[in-house]
């Protein structure tokens, strides 16, 4: 599991049989999946594996899944099947048991759908460059008064950023609610996990996003401690 969890899936790959692998990769339902998103963060408990013989042994597990800009498109229940080949455990199937896709968010007294959806689009445009910790391409959507709060790149990096490990994982919208004719506010949920564990935690953060002469930046980042 902590191998899908990486942006490439040649190491998930190697942890497969070879009838798995090829359905991976051109399975019209599971291959679909994988190309259009990863998992993030997965959870089971020891309970949930159970022997199917000497030589083999299946476990459910709950995964959320983020599309190709990092955020939540679904959380999933799985179904994996693992056999014993040559001393070496290896994935044998994936099934799909149950998908819960994530709602969308609606805007909030806005005077304006229409730069409602665009502030929302520059917003999550920087939330996906904070969960690939790219700070330089995420610094192109912060305001100068935003950054110069800061002494100087590398301490707004940390505040941005957070802990290596965990790290952010992926995020969620939640609201999107517009403050004054120029200011909205976007609510969203980020996902931290630690490297190859189970599990995850949520950190609370607000955006508040400022209608520049051109487009949309974001003028302000608070994170909600728990």
């Amino acid at each position: 599991m902590a191998a899908r969890t990486l942006r490439h899936n040649v190491a998930a790959r190697k942890l497969m049989t070879a009838g798995l692998e090829k359905r991976y990769l051109r399975g019209k339902r599971l291959s679909i999946r994988v190309r259009s998103g990863r998992i993030a963060a997965f959870n089971f408990s020891p309970a949930a594996i159970f022997p199917l013989g000497k030589d083999k042994f299946q476990v459910s597990v709950e995964s959320t899944w983020v599309d190709l800009n990092n955020q939540v498109s679904s959380r999933v229940n799985e179904q994996i099947r693992f056999v014993r080949i040559r001393g070496d455990w290896l994935a044998e199937d994936i099934k799909f048991l149950r998908s819960d896709p994530r709602r969308p968010i609606m805007p909030f007294n806005v005077a304006s759908e229409k730069r409602a959806k665009f502030a929302m689009m520059v917003a999550k445009r920087f939330m996906r460059h904070l969960i690939d910790r790219n700070v330089e391409a995420a610094s192109q959507l912060l305001t100068q008064g935003f950054q110069s709060r800061f002494e100087n790149q590398g301490v707004m990096s940390e505040y941005l950023l957070g802990s290596e490990d965990p790290a952010y994982v992926a995020f969620e919208v939640t609201s999107l609610v517009q403050t004054e004719s120029d200011r909205m506010t976007m609510g969203t949920t980020i996902y931290l996990a630690a490297s190859g564990e189970t599990g995850f935690d949520r950190l609370e953060a607000s955006l508040v996003l400022h209608r520049g002469s051109l487009d949309w930046v974001v003028d302000g980042l608070e994170f909600k401690e728990s």
